[in-house]
């Protein structure tokens, strides 16, 4: 093993990179490149060198040649054997004799990269930065799914949740593309990512783009990557297509997808493959993504004003599903509050967290206009305000809920604005209606004028809340 020849030990040092190649010259170089970087190195002569190398201590990082003289392309074997083994493990593959079938096939079995020989030092050191800084990204970024990840459904019972969760059950069992809308700020990549967990694609990468947050030509480069030839030579760039192979695509908020690229979007939902930017027209390459996609818009009417291609709306609308805001499921805040306060209480290692009856009142009626992203903000909020508590109480009192969400103006505020200054000049039966019409519209306001839901709410048949409704003069 060489080490940083400069006497100073740098965080690279911490980084055991195996070198295989059947040309001892390129694993010297290689090395010293690499050591005069600060890494640590090995080198392993071979297929049979390299996989005893690999059994006595894994790598951080491998650097394999695609020809190690044993075998028709005997590196692409090699590199099947540590992806096995170790799944994620970076690899960049090299070649004295690069085409791009080789570049794809290698790229396309798993390795982060492929350089030609002779290639300069800076190439090879960024490249070997750059899989190092991915692989560590892709690591944080699975122990944050594992901590983020709350079940396999979404929390709740509402009827819109028991909805959304059938509908998890269904399309995991299949295939086809999937469409979730919901206000600005539901969460549709969880949901999205739950459909991902429970499918058969579960082992494969789920990834994400925003398109209301890429420019035009960041989105497209980022969906189908690119293809540059500089000196004869391809400098390929995997974009989500290739990356999510046999894995999940979520493409959010769809609604603000250029229309060049919905185009392009609606070519590859049909033909079942890509072409990246600036690739061989002639050579697709073949799709095997499931393609999720979310939006807050109302697509169809996009498509009558021209804005949305109609095609590509049935195509990625094969199977609908739409989450209501929190506002509009209030029966959900209680269980979603004490499910992520309990999870608090288990990463402090403390007793269970009640909370009082008023203070949940108040959590249930409150807008929760930033929907779940909020409410999980609130209850780290309130977290910290009952672990300052000096009695050590374990109960969620009104005192303990922020500002903002006790200051906020209840509908009960308002009725009694709008009808205590002349009730009580009132009789009975006309104060009764007085309150009964600023329920009736409080109610239609929240269930934004749904009568089916504000009924089943209220318990009163469809029918005479609408006679109910016209007597009071309610539109």
């Amino acid at each position: 093993m060489k080490n940083n020849g400069k006497g100073m030990i740098s965080e690279n040092s911490f980084v055991d990179v195996l070198i295989v190649d059947d040309e001892e010259d390129i694993c010297d170089l290689v090395s010293d490149i690499l050591s005069d970087d600060g890494y640590s190195t090995r080198v392993a002569f071979g297929y049979g060198a390299a996989i005893t190398a690999f059994e006595n201590k894994i790598p951080q990082l491998v650097i394999l040649d695609v020809w190690l003289g044993d075998g028709d392309r005997d590196g692409i074997r090699l590199l099947q054997y540590i992806n096995a083994q170790v799944p994620h493990l970076p690899v960049i593959m090299m070649s004295g004799h690069g085409t791009i079938d080789i570049a794809m096939s290698a790229i396309q079995q798993g390795a982060y990269d492929f350089i030609e020989k002779p290639f300069e030092s800076a190439r090879l050191c960024l490249s070997v930065a750059k899989a190092l800084q991915s692989a560590t990204l892709q690591k944080e970024n699975e122990n944050l799914k594992i901590k983020a990840k709350v079940t396999d459904y979404v929390l709740g019972v509402s009827p819109n949740v028991q909805e959304v969760n059938a509908f998890i059950d269904k399309v995991s069992l299949l295939n086809g593309r999937c469409l979730i809308t919901g206000s600005k700020f539901s969460d549709k990549e969880d949901i999205a990512r739950k459909i991902h967990n429970s499918s058969l694609r579960s082992q494969g990468q789920f990834s994400a783009v925003n398109c209301a947050k890429c420019e035009s030509q960041h989105l497209e480069l980022e969906l189908f990557g690119s293809e540059i030839l500089t000196d004869d030579k391809t400098h390929v760039n995997r974009g989500l297509f290739d990356k999510t192979n046999s894995g999940t695509l979520f493409i959010d908020n769809i609604e603000a997808m250029p229309y060049t690229i919905q185009s392009k979007l609606l070519n590859v939902c049909i033909t079942n493959s890509f072409v990246r930017i600036g690739g061989k027209r002639s050579t697709p390459l073949p799709l095997n993504s499931r393609i999720i996609c979310g939006t807050s818009a109302k697509l169809s009417d996009m498509v009558n004003n021209g804005q949305f291609i109609k095609d590509l709306y049935y195509h990625i609308s094969v199977n609908k599903v739409n989450i209501l805001p929190l506002c509009k499921r209030t029966s959900d805040i209680p269980v979603l509050i004490r499910y992520y306060m309990n999870q608090m209480s288990k990463m402090y290692s403390m007793p269970e967290i009640g909370i009082d009856p008023e203070a949940m009142d108040i959590l249930q009626s409150y807008k929760w206009e930033y929907d779940v992203f909020e409410l999980r903000s609130v209850v780290d909020q309130i977290f910290s305000r009952v672990m300052s508590h000096s009695d050590k109480s374990t109960v969620v009192r009104k005192d303990d809920l922020p500002r903002s969400i006790t200051e906020q103006e209840h509908p009960s505020s308002k009725i009694e604005i709008a009808c205590d200054s002349t009730v009580f000049d009132l009789g009975i039966r006309e104060a009764k209606e007085c309150f009964e019409r600023e329920y009736y519209m409080t109610q239609l306001k929240k269930y934004d004028g749904n009568i089916q839901r504000m009924s089943n709410l209220i318990g009163m048949d469809r029918s005479a809340l609408y006679r109910r409704l016209k007597h009071l003069k309610i539109k």
